[in-house]
């Protein structure tokens, strides 16, 4: 017989760049952006104070590990206002917190921010994993391992400057946010499986 052997290996077709559908592209992005304005944050945009003898950076971070959790225990089949009620604090918040400087009252609307981030995270996760298909999972990890490396591996000293500060932050905030207002209820249908 001659032709194409048969090695008993199929083709992993599922991840090849064909496997990313248009339509989920908001999910993609949902997650990459929020990953990369979580690490914009924690590399550019610092608080800087002290409250109560602990650095001022535990408390939104314990904000947004409770805002999470909340909307991960709440989140249901009809989720549109757990992700409006998300974006609309993390921007309420967070667009003061890139502009205020370090000190007290950006400490106090971090804590907005992080708590709107904490929710737009449970969201963007539960878009990762109940529908995208591994491809597009393999694409968001892609997305957010570059970009890591281009915010770490470049100098702060030499990037602290109007884009890095307010530009890069503010960006990834309105990707995020659009993504996740195009969340569709009927595309998570597969969770009940």
């Amino acid at each position: 017989m001659r032709g194409k052997r048969n090695t008993g290996v199929m083709a992993p077709t599922c991840l090849t760049l064909s496997g990313v559908r248009a339509s989920r592209l908001v999910y993609v992005l949902a997650y990459a952006s929020h990953m990369l304005l979580w690490l914009v944050r924690g590399h550019y945009l610092g608080i800087g104070v002290t409250v109560w003898g602990l650095p001022g950076r535990l408390f939104p971070i314990a904000v947004y590990g409770l805002s999470s959790l909340a909307v991960m225990l709440l989140w249901r089949d009809k989720f549109k206002k757990f992700v409006y009620g998300s974006v609309a604090v993390c921007v309420l918040g967070f667009v003061p917190f890139v502009f205020l400087p370090v000190g007290m009252p950006r400490f106090y609307v971090s804590l907005a921010a992080f708590a709107g981030l904490g929710g737009c995270i449970t969201a963007a996760r539960c878009g990762l994993a109940f529908t995208l298909n591994n491809a597009e999972r393999l694409l968001s990890l892609f997305l957010i391992y570059f970009g890591a490396v281009l915010i770490r591996e470049v100098d702060p000293a030499v990037t602290e400057n109007v884009f890095t500060l307010y530009v890069l932050p503010l960006a990834l905030l309105a990707v995020m946010a659009v993504c996740l207002l195009r969340f569709r209820e009927p595309d998570f249908e597969v969770r009940t499986n």
